[in-house]
């Protein structure tokens, strides 16, 4: 049936007498020895198969087989339908089996050992076939020097036709009138994989394998909410452009639904098939940051950074670079090259080995993965930029391994995650180790650590104000959060017990933005953990012109009983 639906589409039979007069798509070259030296095990002789795919015998009288310099008028012969006959020199026709049907043509038209044109035409004049082999074709440096043919291994009408030829695996070099040795047995139609805004007035579709240009002419498609379309044409082998007649709105999703698309071995699929569409937009400097970072992997394990789409924004990430920061991007690699769309609110996992990370922490079978060769992520510190197509830098982060939490005895494995998304990249005290009860690492969903977005109604404030600093997830640390109206502020913060005593020096001296926040994670100077119990957080601040303030909080030290 695969040759079927080429001919429904592409040929028509027009009998005269008992024969079909050869069409397109009815009479084709289906193997070609073009360099038959050092034989294999066929004869030293150049020759073309040709092979009936139509529905009934073929007279092959007065047709033309020719190549770049050299036309040769063929004899009479009828081709059976689903059989093949050879053409060869016609010095040299019997060094071929009887058992073998064979053509001598002389003039012969020369085959070029590395590349030529070859066409087949039929008695009135009409194109049946035409091949430009390559040496490339092969597909094999030890068949390629001669001895072997190459085979077509499907129809490969509408497609890329490098794709549908390799050298023969028979151990004779060749099948001339037998069945080729190397056939692509493809039953399954083009399945529909994904549908990209291009830009407002372009749709790519792509395909699970290539589809044929005979599936234009042929396909149904729609979109929801209904869109004009203007035309269809392939862009690449598995992708179909849509060109529109309306402009596509962003942030809006689209359904498209496509029917009737063929593949280059003449599968049809017939059944509706849907994918949602949306506009990428442009991205923005911190539109996605980098949120997660494994860098200490677990013996046997592997890195992995972690990106988020904070923003509203649809993005497509193709050719976005990771790399390492030296006051500029160094050492960068493409995250990926063919269209990659990120949806708001996205987490990506980009790692070099995605079993390991899935087998190492399994809450991210689910997640989104790309496999990247990553930027160089030394175990003690190091540092991480990203950027978009453009090469405009999005985020830049740099790490320590004192960034950890300092009760961690073992910290391969561990990741590092970010504690506010709308927080200061460079902030260390945005940086914490994922929880234990989380396996220490988040790849792909909500980090363990995280907060939402400052939003102080006082100018300092603490939250949570009972903290159990056990590494489980859950009121690790407490936040003290400064929200001032002007700038120009110097902080100072210390932790004391009830006695008065001092327990650690948070901040000394420190310059302060509008906003931020530091980190109290239950520890004293020395980073031992400190007694259960209630504590003060002084939070004193010196102004430029010389003002001072200070703002008195309390932090109770709890446990899980």
């Amino acid at each position: 049936m695969k040759y079927a639906i080429y001919y429904i589409i592409i040929s028509i039979q027009l009998f005269s007498s008992n024969y079909c007069k050869a069409q397109s798509a009815t009479v084709i070259i289906n193997e070609i020895m073009a360099d038959p030296e050092p034989a294999v095990g066929l004869p030293a002789v150049e020759y073309v198969e040709l092979k009936n795919v139509g529905s009934g015998p073929i007279e092959l009288k007065n047709m033309q087989f020719k190549d770049r310099s050299t036309q040769a008028i063929l004899p009479e012969f009828i081709l059976k339908m689903g059989s093949r006959v050879i053409l060869c020199p016609m010095t040299q026709r019997e060094e071929f089996s009887d058992s073998i049907a064979s053509l001598g043509l002389d003039p012969w038209p020369r085959l070029n050992n590395l590349d030529d044109d070859l066409e087949l035409i039929s008695a009135s004049g009409i194109s049946l076939d035409v091949v430009s082999y390559e040496r490339s074709w092969y597909h094999n440096t030890a068949k390629d020097d001669g001895g072997y043919s190459l085979e077509r291994i499907g129809l490969g009408s509408g497609c890329e036709e490098s794709q549908y030829w390799r050298a023969s695996k028979d151990i004779s070099g060749g099948t001339p009138g037998e069945e080729n040795s190397y056939r692509l047995e493809d039953s399954l139609p083009p399945v529909l994989l994904k549908a990209f805004g291009e830009n407002s007035f372009t749709v790519l579709l792509q395909f699970s394998e290539g589809v044929s240009s005979l599936s234009i002419p042929m396909m149904i498609m729609s979109l929801d909410p209904p869109l004009q379309v203007d035309s269809i044409y392939k862009k690449e082998e598995n992708i179909l452009a849509i060109k529109l007649g309306d402009e596509l709105i962003t942030r809006r999703k689209y359904k498209v639904r496509v029917r009737n698309t063929i593949d280059c071995q003449g599968n049809l699929n017939s059944q509706e098939q849907v994918a949602v569409l949306v506009l990428p937009e442009k991205s923005d400097s911190m539109d996605v940051v980098i949120n997660e970072i494994l860098f200490n992997p677990k013996d046997g394990g592997t890195d992995f950074l972690e990106i988020h789409n904070r923003s509203d924004k649809y993005l497509n990430i193709a050719d976005w670079q990771m790399g390492n920061w030296q006051d500029s991007l160094v050492n960068q690699r493409k995250i990926v090259t063919e269209n990659f769309l990120l949806s708001p609110r996205d987490f990506l996992i980009l790692t070099n080995d995605i079993n390991k990370i899935r087998s190492h922490y399994p809450k991210s079978s689910s997640a989104l993965f790309i496999e990247m060769d990553l930027p160089v992520l030394s175990n003690t510190a190091g540092s991480v930029a990203m950027a978009n197509t453009l090469g405009r830098i999005l985020d830049v982060m740099k790490y320590e391994e004192s960034y950890h939490y300092s009760i961690l005895q073992d910290l391969n494995g561990v990741s590092l995650e970010r504690i506010d998304p709308w927080g200061i990249s460079l902030d260390k005290n945005n940086w914490m180790s994922a929880a234990e009860t989380e396996n220490f690492a988040t790849p792909g969903y909500q980090n363990s650590q995280a907060s939402g977005q400052i939003i102080a109604n006082q100018r300092v404030s603490i939250d949570p104000e009972i903290i159990i600093p056990n590494n489980d997830g859950d009121r690790d640390y407490a936040k003290i959060n400064y929200d001032f109206e002007h700038g120009g502020n110097i902080a100072h913060i210390n932790v004391y017990d009830m006695e008065g005593n001092e327990i650690v020096v948070i901040a000394s001296n420190v310059l302060l933005g509008l906003t931020g926040f530091f980190i109290w994670d239950g520890t004293d100077w020395r980073g031992r953990k400190v007694d259960f119990g209630p504590y003060l957080v002084l939070f004193q601040v010196f102004r430029t012109d010389g003002s001072t303030a200070s703002w008195l909080g309390r932090v109770v030290v709890g446990s899980n009983f």
